[in-house]
């Protein structure tokens, strides 16, 4: 399994040994990474403020809407922020003058190592989720997936995430209430937070880089082969 959540739902469930083997990045999207860090600098926007959400679909919608009013109060407050979705969701009414002006803007969806392009095109990764049993299941992957383009993070501070983000240090943590301060503190610090991308970049190569894999792989195993005998 993937997250001490579900881990612990299957040992309720079913009584039975359970290991944990989190989701990682894979050769590619390593590579890929490499050639977006060392790009970043030199195409950087600097007239724009991009957050971006990239878990744009229909299925997530109220997930999005924990942060709307928190990204309309800093649309309107600061003209430079935008919002880039990748993948297609229906907007609230609320949201569509924004899209009208250009500030919401839709990416298609595409595959994972081009998603790696577009997180790293952005200023802010913002990871909102509903607090219920199924988010709490989820790994930790889109947090990985932007520390390793050095795209900081803004994640919903539920359980799989309030384990892995040490907030302020290697990423951001949000209380429902507390989106709105989180993303201004980025957006006012955006060229003042490079020891917490660092960091984040840091704990995503020890924790979730394809080389680090194969011993916690060979432990589980090990492990599955004393239980049952062999």
């Amino acid at each position: 399994v993937k997250t001490k959540s579900l881990e612990k739902s299957i040992k309720n469930d079913f009584n039975k040994p359970v290991w944990i083997l989190p989701n990682y990045l894979n050769v590619e999207q390593e590579e890929v990474s490499k050639k977006i860090t060392e790009l970043k600098n030199k195409n950087y926007d600097k007239t724009k403020f991009v957050i971006g959400y990239f878990s744009g679909s229909n299925s997530h919608k109220r997930d999005l809407e924990i942060v709307e009013p928190a990204i309309m109060k800093l649309m309107k407050k600061y003209d430079d922020i935008y919002l880039k979705i990748v993948g297609y969701m229906d907007l609230n009414s609320n949201l569509e003058k924004y899209k009208k002006e250009g500030r919401i803007i839709f990416d298609k969806f595409v595959p994972y190592q081009e998603l790696q392009y577009k997180i790293g095109e952005v200023d802010l990764n913002i990871i909102p989720l509903q607090n219920n049993e199924f988010n709490a299941c989820k790994s930790e992957l889109k947090y990985f997936e932007s520390a390793i383009v050095k795209t900081p993070s803004i994640a919903s501070n539920n359980e799989v995430y309030s384990e892995i983000i040490n907030d302020g240090k290697d990423g951001f943590l949000a209380n429902e209430m507390d989106w709105y301060d989180k993303i201004e503190y980025v957006y006012l610090n955006k060229n003042k937070i490079d020891n917490i991308i660092d960091n984040a970049y840091n704990k995503c190569c020890k924790n979730y880089g394809n080389s680090e894999q194969l011993r916690k792989i060979e432990k589980i195993y090990d492990e599955i082969g004393k239980l049952s005998g062999e």
